[in-house]
């Protein structure tokens, strides 16, 4: 009876600790899929992501495919939400991943296909293929967890974001807001991607703009600089590198 009640007091401290932290990504290679999913916004974590190695160069550089479900086409375009991303990790350890903030990734909104030969050697060049290593360049992040984005951002955000896209947003049309955070950097600045769907169509979203947008750490933001429109809703990074740019993103 002793020896009964000691196992289930253990079991109930078990579940409080884990039930206090996020689960870390126990799949197949958590270096790559913590590189895929802090370079993409938006990528689904709940089973539907994998890697697929494709090469290593000879300082320990990773090339692979990252196939994942894209959380903003997941409603009445399901069958297209799934994609392919080509990825390069520069280097992981014990507890952190490198890679190159904004050029390590490539995506094609098809669910396991393969990359031209263009794609592939334009990310290789990007991302010094075959050089040395240069730990100066690049970005480090804790594993991520297998949902959420290893910590909560502030709620604050939230209603900031509305305020921000209802000033520049006309107030004619009957939209709502949906937005999925990012990234956070070292000095607390935070990530989002946001998209306006018109709700004139009822249950089906029909997208009118997409955004990037940067909040500081207090949830303040510039009016001037801290969100840009973007047209390509796959592959924006060279929009966010340059909105992280203009926000002052601590790149490292």
């Amino acid at each position: 009876m002793k020896r009964t009640a000691f196992i289930i007091i253990c079991l109930c401290i078990g579940i409080v600790l884990t039930g206090c932290e996020q689960p870390i990504y126990r799949g197949k290679d958590k270096d790559l899929f913590s590189a895929g999913t802090y370079s993409i916004i938006g990528s689904d974590r709940y089973g539907y992501t994998s890697t697929e190695i494709i090469e290593k160069d000879n300082y320990g550089r990773t090339l692979f495919y990252f196939y994942f479900r894209n959380l903003f086409f997941t409603d009445v375009t399901a069958f297209r939400s799934y994609m392919t991303g080509l990825c390069i990790c520069q280097y992981s350890d014990a507890e952190l991943v490198y890679f190159y903030e904004d050029v390590c990734t490539q995506v094609v909104p098809k669910e396991k296909c393969e990359l031209s030969d263009f794609d592939v050697e334009k990310l290789k060049l990007n991302n010094d293929w075959n050089k040395p290593l240069e730990y100066s360049k690049m970005t480090t992040r804790e594993y991520a967890p297998c949902y959420g984005m290893g910590r909560e951002y502030d709620i604050r955000a939230d209603a900031r974001i509305t305020v921000c896209v209802q000033d520049i947003f006309p107030q004619s049309v009957n939209y709502r807001i949906a937005k999925i955070y990012g990234d956070t950097d070292k000095n607390g600045k935070m990530l989002f991607l946001i998209r306006v769907c018109d709700l004139s169509y009822g249950w089906e979203d029909k997208y009118l703009k997409t955004y990037i947008m940067i909040l500081n750490a207090d949830c303040t933001y510039d009016e001037d600089t801290c969100i840009q429109e973007i047209d390509d809703v796959v592959n924006y990074f060279d929009e966010v590198h340059e909105l992280k740019l203009r926000n002052g993103w601590r790149f490292e």
